[in-house]
């Protein structure tokens, strides 16, 4: 990863506003506010849209026509762009909307109200050189913007971190100041910049080879449970999304998530979304993600998801693939497909101490049948290895590697081995063929 502290040009943002016209858009957004909170008092109700961009207009065309006539106010750069950045104030994330509307910013952060940086789709990262908050009070008040819309989700001193999926499907994460001893406010919004639906999206990406694709689809039409590994932006729910569009007919999906993120349920015809609730202000409520597993086979379930195990709830995602809740599609951190299942048992483990590891790694290796991991090098999200479990051997999930990508610039190629999901897939009438002699001539 490169590390840039050269702005791009014009700001690289899909509204950039004249950096000389940021001091007045501070002005004139606190006059707009002023007034709007007068109106409201008087009205003694909330201001509709077509109101406030005529307040907007009208707050830039005093502004200019107090500008030229007089000499000690500084006329605006940019009008068309102030007035984009006003109504982003107002309707939108505030200063925040810039980096949410480009397309070419994967994630971006704040440490306080002047320290923040972006990552980018090629991978670049790079500093804020613009200042894009007067104030930490600011900052916190767009974070809270941002979560009106996110079902029990709040930042104050009796919840001082937040993570919520906001609008568009984007992640935010968000620390008071005070939760560290350096900077303000923290935030941290990942974005995914495209939905992918098809297999094809993604091998034309190169993520993999259309042979692997097409065996993963047909694993997916068998019921096949498969577990998602790697790291943090490894595409994990990129490739989790696109899986679980291509579920064939109309079965109940139900998908468990900590905050919402699998875009798929919009595409599906019948997918329930459960999502974790923290406590409220007295501490009570809260849903964790161990309950919603548990729920979801009441629900006549054909397929559970698990948007990311991450602890107790592999347990109940662990029994429920053991006793025929077949076709499940989770995702989990891990660097190889070896870690990615022991983590799911240690998971496990810590919901039931008195299991044994061998235990959990036998029900382990009886319900899981494939480990797809992921890696990344720069831009490029690409799966590395699809692995089938192949039982125990002294108490350690055995593994069978059927493809493997050694880097990035190396194909995804069959290491040689007929996959023994093979009989699932014809036991299930799914229409597959896997043609070794094409496997053989592409190693």
């Amino acid at each position: 990863m490169t590390v840039s502290t050269t702005p791009p040009p014009n700001g690289g943002y899909a509204y950039a506003f004249d950096e000389d016209d940021a001091p007045i858009l501070r002005q004139l957004a606190r006059e707009i506010r002023t007034t709007i909170a007068q109106l409201e008092d008087a009205e003694a109700e909330p201001l509709g849209p077509t109101r406030l961009r005529q307040l907007i207009a009208q707050a830039l065309e005093q502004h200019e026509r107090r500008a030229r006539t007089t000499t000690n106010i500084p006329r605006l750069v940019d009008a068309p762009a102030a007035a984009a950045a006003l109504e982003a104030e107002l309707f939108g994330a505030g200063p925040l909307q810039q980096f949410l509307d480009d397309p070419t910013i994967e994630e971006f952060s704040f440490t306080g109200p002047h320290f923040g940086w972006v990552w980018r789709t090629d991978g670049r990262k790079e500093r804020i050189q613009q200042v894009v908050f007067d104030s930490d009070d600011e900052l916190v008040a767009v974070i809270r913007r941002l979560l009106a819309d996110a079902p029990n989700r709040r930042l104050d001193w009796s919840s001082p971190m937040v993570n919520a999926a906001i609008a568009n499907g984007h992640r935010l994460n968000a620390a008071l100041r005070g939760t560290s001893k350096l900077g303000g406010t923290s935030l941290t919004i990942r974005k995914f910049p495209r939905l992918f639906r098809h297999m094809d999206e993604l091998v034309e990406r190169d993520m993999l080879s259309a042979r692997a694709g097409r065996f993963l689809l047909a694993s997916v039409a068998a019921y096949t449970n498969i577990l998602i590994a790697g790291g943090l932006g490894m595409g994990k729910t990129t490739l989790a999304n696109v899986l679980l569009c291509s579920i064939p007919g109309n079965g109940r999906v139900v998908i468990c998530e900590e905050e919402h993120e699998l875009s798929a349920a919009g595409v599906l015809p019948d997918a329930v979304v459960l999502e974790a609730r923290p406590p409220n202000l007295e501490g009570v409520g809260a849903i964790p993600l161990r309950a919603l597993v548990t729920n979801a086979l009441r629900m006549r379930a054909e397929r559970l998801c698990v948007g990311e195990v991450r602890g107790p709830e592999a347990l109940e995602l662990v029994e429920a693939m053991t006793v025929g809740a077949d076709g499940s599609i989770s995702t989990i951190h891990g660097s190889t497909p070896h870690e990615a299942l022991m983590r799911l048992g240690r998971h496990a483990l810590r919901a039931e101490p008195n299991l044994t590891p061998e235990l959990v790694a036998g029900e382990i290796a009886s319900c899981v049948h494939l480990v797809v991991q992921l890696a990344r090098e720069g831009d490029l999200r690409y799966v590395s290895s699809i692995c089938e479990t192949a039982g125990t051997e002294d108490g350690v999930i055995r593994l069978e590697e059927l493809w493997r990508r050694e880097r990035a610039d190396q194909p995804l190629r069959w290491m040689g081995i007929r996959p023994r999901l093979l009989e699932r897939i014809a036991r299930w009438r799914v229409p597959y063929t896997f043609d070794e002699v094409l496997e053989r001539e592409a190693r």
